[in-house]
């Protein structure tokens, strides 16, 4: 409990291929931060006036704008999945361009050389169980039913997909 209070990470899920991960808690300064500016640009005052100056102001507000936007690039950074590429920063601002740029980020990592010699991701898994048809007896599938399908991961219920 203490651990995770004081962890700057919290554990999620992809939004899109469910693959569990870590994100930045941390989005914006805290009140913390704006001390630390404060204490550094009093350093930064006496090391280079041996005294009180105005000109502390300067360096306190560069500080903050420099740690503000550190802070918002590491947050944003770390939100897009490692795994399928899904950003769902831009998935509320555009829905068409987070589904591209999943697409693209999967075309590019079928293109390494490592790729067929690792593991399924976890969305491929996700893709193989949705494929599975059921048969209804006449060789034909019943669209709309679900069928339950173990795998190695979680079970899942797949619909029923026409082909």
């Amino acid at each position: 409990m203490i651990q995770s209070f004081f962890s700057a990470t919290r554990q999620c899920l992809c939004a899109f291929c469910r693959s569990p991960r870590k994100v930045i808690k941390k989005r914006r300064l805290t009140w913390m931060n704006v001390l630390y500016s404060a204490l550094l640009a009093l350093l930064l005052m006496f090391i280079f006036w041996q005294g009180l100056d105005g000109r502390v102001f300067l360096f306190f507000l560069i500080h903050l704008v420099l740690a503000e936007a550190f802070i918002q690039i590491r947050w944003r950074l770390s939100l897009p999945c490692p795994r399928c590429g899904f950003d769902p920063v831009l998935y509320v601002q555009s829905p068409d361009r987070a589904a591209k740029r999943v697409s693209q980020f999967l075309d590019r990592q079928r293109q390494r050389a490592d790729y067929y010699l690792r593991r399924p991701s976890p969305l491929e898994e996700n893709i193989r169980l949705r494929s599975i048809r059921k048969p209804n007896g006449t060789g034909q599938s019943q669209e709309g039913q679900f069928i339950k399908v173990e795998s190695e991961g979680p079970q899942a219920l797949s619909p029923v997909e026409e082909r």
